[in-house]
C-alpha cells in the first residue's frame, strides 16, 4: 500500500506541475484576457504542489511561506475569474481583496512565527480563519459556475461543470484533511484523496482547454438538433427573425459567447449577447446583394477556435445564404405587390373622380351633332351629313368605352353604386338586340328573342350592359349565316338568360 500510495503522490506532482505549465503555456500563445484570472488560478495550484515537493528536500520556512501565499492567490484568482464572467459590484471585490490578504498574513504569521509542531490556541484559530475565507472564495464561484451552466450552449455547459468539478474536488480534499486530522494519515483515506486529487488536474485541463476531439463531443447533442434547425430558418417569415435565429445556432453549434450577422452593407441584421471584442471567427455569407458576415467570438468559457470550429460555421453558412436571400426577395415582393396595390386603388380612384370630367365634353360633342343631324336644311350636301353621322356614330361608341372603363374603376375603388328598380328583362333584352343588330347584319346572323315576359329587381343599365356583352360575344364566335336565340326564364328565385 505505501508502494502505491507513493507512485501515486508522485502522479499527483507530476500531474498538476503538467498542469500548470500546459495552461501557461496556452495562454502565452493565445493572451486571451478572458480567463487571464483562471490561468493565474490554476498554475498558483501547481506553484503549491511543486513547493510541497520541494519542502521535504530544502526545508525552511520561506517555502511554506510561498506555498501559503500560492494557496491563498489561488482562491482569490478563482473569485476574480468569477467576478469577470459573473459579475459583481465593485465594493464586493474590495471586501474580498481584504479578506484574501488578512487570510493570507494570518497564514504567514503562523508559518513564520508560530513554533513547529500542532498548532493550538491563538495560530490554531488565525490559521482556521484563514482556511475558511479560502475555502469560501474556492466554495462560491465553484457553486455559481456549476448553476450557471444548465443554460449555456454544449460546450459552455461541460467546461463550466468541469471547471466547477475540479475546484470542488479540491476542496473537498483540504476540508476532508482538515477535519480527519490524524485519522487523514491512515492509509485507505489517504488512497482516496490521492485519486480525488489525481482526477482533479484533468478536470481543470479540459474546463480550460479541451482538445478539439473532446468538443465535438460535447457538441454531439447540439448538431442532433441541428436538423430541426435547419428547417426553421427555411420557414422563417422575415429577414430578422431568420438572422436571430440563424447566429442563435451558430453560437450554440460552437460554444461561442457572442456574436453578430451583417448583411452586405455592413448592417447588423442579428447580435447575440455582448459585442466580441477578443478572439471571434468571421465566415463570410455569399448573399444575393453581397458578401455579409457571421461573426462569433470567443468568451471566458469560449473554447479558442480552430479548425474544427471554422469547418463547421463554413458549413452552416452554406444554408443561411439562402435562407436570407429567400426572405429577402419575399420581403420584396411583398413591398413591391403592396406599391403595385397602392397605385391601383389611386388609379382606380382617380378615375372613378373623372367620370363627371370625361362623359361631358362628349356628351356636348353628341348632343350637339344630334342637332345638327337632326335639322338637315343646315347642311349642304349629303357629304357634309355622312361626316356628322360618322362623328356621331364615334362619339357615342367613344362614350360607351369610356363608361365601361369608369365602371370597372368604380367598381375597383368600391364605389359603385346599384340602381335598384323592377325590370322587364325581355324589353331590356330586345333593347340590347336592337343595338348589337348591325353587329349581327354584317354577318348575316338572325337574332331572335322568346316571348317570355319576366321581371326582376336589378339595376337596369347593369342588366343592359350585361345583355350586350353577352350578345356582342354570342355574334362574335357564331359563324357567318348563323342564328343567335335569347330566351328569359324564371327558376325559382333566380332568372336565367341564355
Amino acid at each position: 500500500m505505501s508502494g502505491l500510495l507513493a507512485w501515486l503522490h508522485q502522479a499527483v506532482l507530476v500531474a498538476f506541475l503538467l498542469l500548470g505549465v500546459a495552461v501557461a503555456a496556452d495562454w502565452l500563445r493565445r493572451r486571451d484576457r478572458e480567463r487571464g484570472w483562471l490561468v493565474v488560478a490554476i498554475v498558483l495550484l501547481a506553484v503549491v504542489t511543486g513547493l510541497s515537493a520541494l519542502q521535504p528536500l530544502l526545508g525552511g520556512r520561506v517555502l511554506s511561506a510561498l506555498a501559503v501565499v500560492a494557496f491563498v492567490g489561488s482562491g482569490y484568482a478563482l473569485f476574480r475569474f468569477r467576478a469577470a464572467f459573473l459579475p459583481v459590484s465593485a465594493r464586493v471585490q474590495k471586501a474580498v481583496l481584504v479578506a484574501a490578504t488578512a487570510a493570507a498574513a494570518l497564514l504567514l504569521i503562523v508559518v513564520l512565527l508560530a513554533p513547529r509542531g500542532p498548532l493550538a490556541g491563538p495560530a490554531l484559530v488565525a490559521a482556521l480563519g484563514a482556511f475558511l475565507v479560502w475555502a469560501v472564495l474556492v466554495a462560491e464561484p465553484s457553486l455559481r459556475f456549476w448553476l450557471a451552466a444548465r443554460h449555456r450552449p454544449a460546450v459552455q455547459r461541460a467546461r463550466l461543470r468541469a471547471l466547477s468539478a475540479g475546484f470542488a474536488g479540491l476542496l473537498l480534499v483540504v476540508v476532508l484533511s482538515v477535519v480527519a486530522g490524524s485519522a487523514a494519515r491512515m492509509p485507505a483515506l489517504q488512497l482516496a484523496f490521492q485519486l480525488l486529487s489525481l482526477a482533479i488536474g484533468p478536470l481543470l485541463y479540459i474546463s480550460f482547454a479541451p482538445p478539439a476531439w473532446l468538443r465535438r463531443q460535447w457538441r454531439a447533442r447540439e448538431e442532433e438538433a441541428f436538423g430541426s434547425a435547419t428547417q426553421d430558418l427555411l420557414t422563417a417569415g422575415s429577414r430578422a427573425e431568420v438572422a436571430q435565429l440563424a447566429l442563435d445556432w451558430a453560437v450554440r453549434l460552437v460554444g461561442a459567447e457572442s456574436g453578430r450577422l451583417e448583411d452586405a452593407q455592413g448592417t447588423v441584421l442579428a447580435e447575440h449577447g455582448p459585442a466580441p471584442n477578443g478572439h471571434s471567427l468571421s465566415i463570410p455569407l455569399a448573399l444575393s446583394d453581397g458578401t455579409g458576415h457571421l461573426v462569433v467570438g470567443a468568451g471566458a468559457f469560449t473554447p479558442v477556435f480552430g479548425a474544427d470550429e471554422r469547418l463547421r460555421v463554413e458549413q452552416y453558412a452554406v444554408t443561411v445564404a439562402p435562407a436570407l436571400d429567400r426572405v429577402t426577395l419575399l420581403e420584396q415582393l411583398r413591398q413591391a405587390n403592396a406599391e403595385l396595390a397602392e397605385a391601383s386603388r389611386h388609379k382606380s380612384k382617380f378615375l372613378a373622380s373623372m367620370s363627371h370630367e370625361l362623359r361631358t365634353p362628349l356628351n356636348a360633342i353628341l348632343g350637339f351633332s344630334e342637332l345638327l343631324i337632326d335639322d338637315g336644311e343646315s347642311l349642304a350636301t349629303g357629304v357634309q351629313r355622312s361626316f356628322l353621322a360618322n362623328i356621331h356614330t364615334s362619339g357615342r361608341h367613344l362614350l360607351g368605352l369610356i363608361n365601361d372603363i369608369l365602371d370597372l374603376a368604380k367598381v375597383e375603388a368600391g364605389q359603385t353604386e346599384l340602381y335598384l328598380e323592377s325590370v322587364q328583362v325581355d324589353r331590356v333584352a330586345r333593347d340590347a338586340i336592337d343595338l348589337v343588330q348591325p353587329l349581327a347584319a354584317r354577318k348575316q346572323i338572325d337574332l331572335a328573342l322568346a316571348d317570355d315576359s319576366v321581371s326582376i329587381l336589378a339595376d337596369q343599365q347593369k342588366v343592359k350592359q350585361m345583355l350586350i356583352n353577352l350578345l356582342s360575344n354570342a355574334i362574335k364566335f357564331t359563324p357567318a349565316g348563323g342564328r343567335v336565340d335569347v330566351s328569359c326564364r324564371r327558376r325559382g328565385q333566380e332568372v336565367a338568360v341564355a
